[in-house]
This record gives structure tokens, sequence and C-alpha cells, in this order.
């Protein structure tokens, strides 16, 4: 376990050197993940899956450049108990809804399941998943974007696991 002290040397590495890569450990985003590997930490679209990515992308944040703020942010998956590095769903729809079931954002899942918005959503929302014949819809109203938040191993407020689809 990192002290407090570490942490802190490490922030201010990543303020000193550029930020090259994710640190997981600093923005206390392991969702019930397995460590990652050298290519889920470097920088873009596929970077840590699964993790509670708003730890990050938000104001004060690592990633708090003004591109990298995000609303909404999570990873699709194929079963609700899949590691974080394995089993993402690729080109599935995710959906924001209002309290009335209207869309208000619509994205799609990266390669490795990610997906990610900066448009700024109206609360509360639910949210809704497709791929094919395949749907999940959420119908708990949630003021948070940070999926991962619940949807970890283990599971928090209510949520079965991962997002998935199967």
């Amino acid at each position: 376990m990192r002290t407090l002290g570490s942490l802190i040397v490490s922030s201010l590495l990543l303020f000193t050197m550029g930020c090259e890569k994710a640190d997981p450990d600093a923005a206390k985003s392991l969702a019930g993940c397995e460590s990652p590997t050298a290519a889920q930490l470097a920088l873009g679209p596929n970077m840590l899956p699964g993790h509670a990515c708003l730890n990050c992308h938000r104001t004060g944040g690592q990633a708090s450049e003004a591109d990298a703020l995000w609303s909404v942010a999570g990873t699709v998956y194929s079963s609700n108990t899949s590691g974080c590095g394995s089993g993402g769903v690729g080109s599935a729809t995710v959906e924001i809804l209002n309290a009335d079931g209207s869309v208000q954002f619509k994205t799609t899942t990266n390669e490795v399941g990610n997906f990610f918005a900066t448009t700024a959503l109206k609360t509360p929302f639910r949210a809704r998943v497709t791929k094919g014949s395949m749907m999940r819809e959420m119908m708990t109203p949630q003021i948070t974007g940070n999926c991962a938040s619940c949807h970890a191993i283990p599971a928090a407020g209510g949520a079965p696991g991962r997002i998935f689809l199967n």
C-alpha cells in the first residue's frame, strides 16, 4: 500500500514530467480491477478499461485538461464478472436517458468496451446499452456518470457488477 507521502510525490512528479501514462493508484480507480498492463496505462481511448474514469477525468484530477473533462464514462463487458482487462464489448450503443426515457446523449463503445462523453448531462438520468438483439437498461435514476463507481467488483449501489451484455 502506498503512503500519503508517496502519493503526493507521485502526483508532483506527474506535473513535472508531463502526463505520459495514467496513475491508477493515485486515481483510486481500481474498481475491483487487476493490475493494468503498460498498454492499458498508455494515454488514449483504450486506457484503463473498467476503472472509475471520472476519478481522473474531472476538475482537479490527473486528466483535468478541458478536453478531458468527462460527464459520463465506463466500460461495457460480456459478463458482469469480467476482469477489467478482458471481455470488453466493442461497437455497443450507450444511451443516456432523461427521467422520461427520452435519449439525451448517445455514443458507441470502442474496441475495449470503453465509452466517454464531455456532453453536460441533466440529472437524474438512466442508461441503456444495446448491441444487435442484446439490451440492458438501468431502471434506477443516477446523478453521477462515473459508472465504475458502482459497476465494479464488488458492486456497489445495487449495481449487478460490471456493465454487461450477454
